[in-house]
C-alpha cells in the first residue's frame, strides 16, 4: 500500500509537535513493502495486530516507538515531613525555574519542568542552571547554612507567569497533543521564550550589563567582529568575572559519617557530567555520580536505534567550555555524541567518582541531620549513602513509555523492544515489522531500518 498525502499531512499547526528535520522518511513510505496504518490498535495476538476497523496484520517483530515518561517521576523522593514528590506532582509537574521544588531542601533538578526546549539547544539551558546551582551552593557555604528551600508563594507566582506565557504559544494553541503536555493539556516541559531570556533570568546583574553593553555597541560599534568580541567580554569576562569564577571554591566540611558526600549526582549524561565538572572547578572532590548501567552518556547511551541523531546543530550541542571541532555531521549522530561524553568524562577525571550499575531506589530527607538519605541497589545488594545536596541529572528522556491499554501485549510471541531500549540482536531482514508510534523517532527508524 502506498501512503497517500492525506495520511501524513498534519492537522495541527507547525511546531505544535516536534519538527522532523529530514524528509527521507517520505520516500520510505512510498516503498511497496511499507504500509502506513492510521487506525488505533485494538488487540495484539501471538503473531498479529488487530486494529479497531477489524483488520488483522501478521507481525513477526514489534518495535515500540512510544516515547518517554516525561510526566512521571519513577524515583520515590520524600522531603520535609515525608512529603512525596510524586504526590506533590500528581496534578501537574512544576518547579521554580525548572530547578527547585518547595518541601524538598537542597534538591536540584537539571532540565526540570518547563526548562526544556523544542526549538534550540538544551545545553544553553543546562549551563545556565549549572551556574545557578553553583552560586546557590557557594551562598550556602559562605553563610554556613545547612539547607535551603524555595518558598511556596515564590514557586507558585513563577509558575503562574510561565503558564501565562505558554498559553500564547503554539504548544497550547496548535491543536495537537504531545509529550510536552500532561493529560490535562498543561504544558509542563517546554520553556516558552528565548534561551537568552532564561540565561539572564538565572543571573543577577547581567541584565543591566547587557542593556548597557547593547546601548554602547549600538551607538559606537560599526564592525561586526567588535560587536561579537564585546558581547563575549560582557557575558563572560566583564569586570574580571571570568577570573573571579575561576577562584571560587567550596569549603571542605567534615562529614558526619564515612558514606556521606557533599553532593550526590544522579545520572551521567550532559547534566550529570556538567555538574561534576562544576564540582571539580569548585575544588570539591567529595561527590559521587550514580549510574544505573555500566556506561556514561545518559540518553545518548540508552538510545541506539537506527538513525538516532540530534536535531540541534552540532556546534550548539556541546559544552561551551569544551567545543568539539570534530563533528562529522551538521546534526550529530548518536555514536559521536556518546564518544564526546566519554571524552569529557576522562578529560575532567570524573570516572573515578562514578558508581556504575547502581540503581537509586529512594531519596529521603532527614530533617534532624539536614541530609539526604540515598538508598541504592547494586548486584542485588542494598547500600545507603548520605548527601548534603542532591542533583537529579537523569533527565526527561531516560524512562521508556509503554502503552498500558492494549490487550494482549503479553501474548505476543515474537521479539519486542522499545527504541529507548534498543535490542541489537533483533534481525529484521525478511521479517514483518510493526513500528508502533508516529513521532519523530518512528519515522527516523522507518527511514534507516527498512
Amino acid at each position: 500500500m502506498i501512503a497517500n498525502n492525506f495520511q501524513i499531512i498534519p492537522t495541527w499547526d507547525f511546531g505544535c509537535k516536534r519538527v522532523l528535520i529530514s524528509s527521507d522518511w517520505y520516500s520510505t513510505l512510498q516503498k511497496s513493502n511499507v504500509k502506513l496504518i492510521t487506525n488505533r490498535i485494538k488487540q495484539i495476538k501471538s503473531n498479529s495486530i488487530i486494529t479497531y476497523d477489524g483488520d488483522e496484520y501478521p507481525v513477526d517483530i514489534i518495535i515500540w516507538s512510544t516515547g518517554f515518561q516525561t510526566q512521571k517521576f519513577a524515583l520515590p523522593i520524600y522531603g520535609i515531613n515525608g512529603c512525596s514528590l510524586a504526590e506533590q506532582w500528581s496534578e501537574t509537574v512544576q518547579a521554580y525555574r525548572g530547578i527547585t521544588v518547595p518541601n524538598f531542601p537542597n534538591l536540584f533538578i537539571l532540565l526540570g519542568p518547563n526548562s526544556r526546549l523544542g526549538h534550540s539547544s538544551v545545553i544553553i539551558m543546562l549551563e545556565a542552571q549549572l551556574e545557578y546551582m553553583v552560586e546557590t551552593l557557594l551562598y550556602i557555604d559562605k553563610n554556613n547554612l545547612q539547607s535551603f528551600s524555595i518558598k511556596q508563594n515564590v514557586h507558585d507566582e513563577y509558575n503562574q507567569w510561565i503558564q501565562s506565557k505558554l498559553h500564547k504559544t503554539v504548544w497550547y494553541l496548535g491543536g495537537c497533543h504531545s509529550w510536552y503536555q500532561n493529560v490535562k493539556g498543561t504544558v509542563t516541559t517546554i520553556w516558552p521564550d528565548f534561551t537568552w531570556i532564561y540565561y539572564l533570568l538565572m543571573k543577577k546583574l547581567d541584565l543591566l550589563l547587557l542593556i548597557l553593553g547593547f546601548l554602547i555597541v549600538l551607538g559606537t560599534s560599526l564592525v561586526l567582529g567588535l560587536i561579537g568580541h564585546f558581547f563575549y567580554w560582557l557575558l563572560y569576562d566583564s569586570f574580571g568575572r571570568y577570573e573571579k569564577r575561576a577562584k571560587r571554591k567550596l569549603k571542605c566540611i567534615n562529614n558526619q559519617r564515612d558514606d556521606e558526600y557533599y553532593v550526590i549526582i544522579i545520572g551521567t549524561g550532559f547534566s550529570g557530567l556538567g555538574m561534576a565538572i562544576k564540582m571539580n572547578e569548585l575544588g570539591m572532590d567529595n561527590y559521587i555520580l550514580i549510574k544505573r548501567n555500566g556506561n556514561v552518556g545518559g540518553t545518548w547511551y540508552a538510545n541506539k536505534y537506527p538513525g538516532c541523531a540530534c536535531d540541534v546543530p552540532s556546534n550548539l550541542y556541546s559544552f561551551s567550555f569544551e567545543p568539539n571541532p570534530k563533528w562529522s555531521h551538521y546534526f550529530s549522530r548518536q555514536p559521536e555524541i556518546a564518544e564526546y561524553l566519554e571524552y569529557c568524562t576522562d578529560k575532567y577525571n570524573i570516572r573515578r567518582h562514578i558508581q556504575f550499575n547502581t540503581n537509586v531506589t529512594q531519596l529521603k530527607w532527614i530533617e534532624e541531620q539536614k541530609l539526604w538519605q540515598v538508598t541504592t541497589q547494586s548486584n542485588s545488594q542494598e547500600k545507603i549513602f548520605y548527601a548534603r545536596s542532591i542533583v537529579l541529572g537523569s533527565g526527561p528522556l531516560s524512562n521508556a513509555s509503554y502503552p498500558t491499554d492494549i490487550p494482549g501485549i503479553d501474548k505476543f510471541e515474537g521479539p519486542m523492544c522499545h527504541t529507548a531500549e534498543w535490542d541489537q540482536s533483533i534481525d529484521v531482514k525478511n521479517k514483518r515489522v510493526a513500528v508502533i508510534g508516529t513521532g519523530a523517532i518512528s519515522f527516523t527508524i522507518d527511514a534507516n531500518h527498512q
